[in-house]
């Protein structure tokens, strides 16, 4: 920005006013400008934008009536290419957007070595669960643990689809998980029948391992009814209950659509199930359910409790 001095010519007297402007006089504000011939504002140069500058003087002259209306001077501290170095201070200087990105950047890479770290420990404990198999005296569970080293790339491709959907809750540990991906793979992909002995040689319960590869097998086939009717159904199934008891007890959860209640959607299934077979007097033990689900006793009572209220039951 410059000053430009403007002449105004009265009884050959001049009059210097200080207007801020541009390096183009086009450009300035011309409220406090007078017409220096006297014209109307639409008449004259000035607010017409009809001027020239002599760039030997750096006179501005109107090309209407040829008068010198003022002088075109840049900002000297503009001209030297701003303020001294003195005169600034690192206050002056508040971008955050440097520090901004750095801690993007940041937490792009925490997430990506949070999942780095995850990958291979699933890795590690998928190694270890064939590494288990193969050094048992079971012919069974050896060509099980041969058959994870051989396919192990596509096995962990599945376990990784089991959680992109959120399939293993956070308290399954890695052997437990990475068998049941495993059983699920190999009983989806290549039509393996599950052999109790391979599941036991792993140190697991069959009981408990069956319903997750059932279930496992609908996540992957897509064969979504919703989480805890799912759960429902696999539960059911291997505590040998009815299958028209089953279906009660989906229909009615549907149709209440009980809320506040918190728990997991294994837990809930498990106490909507008990509840609706103590309804329909067919037995079934809280032990049986513990025994399928390897859920604490405590665990199932609590929802047990907190769903009595919809089959007007409080009992535990």
């Amino acid at each position: 920005m410059g000053w430009l001095k403007i002449t105004t010519l009265q009884s050959y007297m001049t009059t210097e006013l200080d207007l801020m402007a541009s390096r183009r006089f086009g450009s300035i504000s011309l409220e406090l400008f007078t017409c220096l011939d006297d014209r109307d504002d639409e008449d004259c140069g000035v607010f017409r934008n009809e001027t020239k500058t002599d760039n030997r003087t750096g006179d501005i002259i109107c090309m209407l009536c040829g008068l010198t209306v003022g002088t075109d001077k840049e900002d000297e501290e503009a001209s030297a290419g701003g303020a001294d170095e003195e005169e600034t201070s690192d206050e002056d200087y508040t971008d955050d957007g440097d520090e901004n990105t750095v801690k993007d950047r940041e937490d792009m890479d925490n997430e990506w070595d949070a999942a780095k770290k995850k990958l291979e420990a699933e890795k590690e404990a998928l190694r270890k669960l064939a590494i288990l198999l193969i050094n048992t005296n079971s012919t069974p569970s050896q060509n099980f643990g041969n058959s994870i080293n051989t396919k192990f790339n596509e096995v962990l491709a599945t376990h990784k689809t089991l959680v992109d959907r959120n399939f293993y809750g956070p308290r399954m540990y890695k052997k437990k998980m990475m068998l049941s991906s495993s059983l699920i793979h190999f009983t989806s992909q290549e039509k393996y029948k599950v052999d109790k002995e391979v599941i036991l040689m792993a140190g697991e319960d069959p009981n408990q391992i069956r319903p997750i590869i059932l279930e496992g097998m609908r996540k992957l086939k897509g064969l979504e009814e919703g989480p805890i009717q799912s759960w429902m159904k696999i539960y059911g199934e291997s505590a040998s209950i009815p299958q028209n008891i089953i279906e009660q007890a989906i229909d009615y959860f549907r149709e209440a659509e009980p809320k506040m209640v918190v728990g997991d959607d294994q837990l809930k299934a498990l106490a909507w199930l008990y509840l609706t077979c103590r309804t329909v007097d067919h037995k079934v033990t809280m032990k049986k359910l513990q025994t399928i689900s390897d859920r604490s006793r405590q665990s199932i009572g609590r929802l047990v409790k907190a769903y009595s209220i919809y089959f007007e039951d409080s009992n535990d």
